[in-house]
């Protein structure tokens, strides 16, 4: 076989192995239960299938030698700094970020197939340096925090947080438990923000935050009042990520988490209400995951808006949705005139411009409803 021959059956194999990922990450979750690495400590089955399924993504990447994505970097410095802040003991972290490469190897093993018997071998070296180096840079990230947690004040705080976004010990109770550390009341109004890139972040409510700094940034705030946008970090336009309002006790916190982790991963796509920067909700957010499970479950169906435009010129087909998302947040031809700087005259033509290339007319609700959803 010639090295060219070689590296194709080689990247054909990676693919076969990358596409049985889901089935990876139940082998690791089956032998990280049986070693019982993580027995005395109840990290949550969110948090473990979360972190195996991104770890092993990243790391068939990096054997492919292809581009680890934006998401992916940092990985392990968040592991090491989440399973530090969880109070996981080093070796227990160590054994079980290794069961990575029994898990690829073994998947590798599998997805063989008719690929030459030697190719496995001549690859080995590689597969064990790429998962070891990641072992390394869990460790280093694991031991820096547990340091900056020896000198830090609030660590008994930043710890009951972990533990309450963590585990699957049942809410309640796990709320009752942790308050006293938190400083905070099991019954309080609270709001739980996920910024990403932002190394340091301080959020001034007096003392009534507790700061989480893994996992592009999770905070959490607690809210005097019944509006938990009149809180000047929730109204912040340079952070970027999410926020999830009106949280109702700590017990609903972690599932709180969950949605605003996820939130922040739209981000980029999504707009604030408004057009501002800053956090985005989950209403903003709505409509772009409903697309997005639209498009999911109707393979090809393809955006009739925006197909509609095809023909367009780029400023055209621009001012065009403007006015359609501003017509639909106000139902006013004279505030969405004033709104888009135009005459009201503009405003109904284009508004005609858009029913006739789209079919949608705006001024009915369930049109617009449809329309909008294409637009998000």
């Amino acid at each position: 076989m010639t090295q060219t021959d070689s590296e194709a059956a080689w990247g054909a194999l990676l693919e076969r192995l990358s596409a049985q990922r889901a089935s990876l990450v139940d082998h690791f979750l089956e032998l990280l239960d049986e070693q019982g690495y993580y027995s005395n400590i109840d990290v949550g089955s969110e948090d473990l299938w979360s972190n195996a399924d991104t770890t092993l993504e990243m790391l068939i990447l990096q054997i492919a030698g292809a581009e680890v994505p934006e998401r992916l970097r940092g990985l392990p410095e968040r592991l090491g700094r989440r399973r530090a802040q969880q109070g996981v003991e080093r070796e227990a972290l160590l054994e079980a970020v290794r069961l990575d490469f029994r898990v690829i190897w073994g998947g590798l093993v599998r997805a063989q197939d008719d690929a030459p018997a030697d190719l496995l071998v001549a690859h080995a070296e590689e597969v064990l340096t790429v998962v070891e180096t990641y072992v390394g840079d869990v460790q280093i990230a694991y031991l820096r925090e547990v340091d900056a947690l020896g000198r830090d004040s609030r660590t008994e705080s930043r710890r009951a947080f972990a533990r309450l976004l963590s585990t699957d010990a049942p809410a309640d109770e796990l709320a009752a438990e942790v308050a006293p550390a938190l400083g905070m009341p099991v019954d309080g109004l609270f709001a739980v923000m996920c910024v990403i890139d932002v190394d340091e972040l301080r959020v001034g409510v007096d003392d009534a935050v507790v700061e989480w700094q893994v996992d592009e940034g999770l905070v959490l705030l607690r809210l005097d009042g019944d509006d938990a946008s009149s809180d000047p970090g929730l109204r912040d336009e340079s952070l970027r990520g999410s926020v999830v309002r009106r949280v109702h006790g700590l017990a609903a916190v972690p599932d709180a988490a969950i949605r605003a982790r996820r939130l922040a991963r739209l981000a980029d796509e999504v707009a604030p209400a408004g057009g501002a920067g800053g956090l985005i909700t989950v209403a903003d957010a709505e409509l772009a995951i409903a697309r997005r499970l639209l498009e999911a479950e109707l393979p090809g169906i393809g955006n009739p808006v925006m197909s509609a435009f095809a023909e367009l010129d780029e400023g055209e087909a621009t001012r065009l949705i403007a006015t359609a998302r501003a017509f639909c947040a106000t139902g006013s031809v004279k505030v969405t005139a004033e709104r888009t700087f135009v005459h009201r005259n503009t405003v109904v033509n284009r508004l005609a411009q858009f029913r006739r290339l789209t079919g949608f007319d705006l001024g009915v609700p369930d049109e617009a409803a449809r329309a909008l959803l294409w637009l998000a």
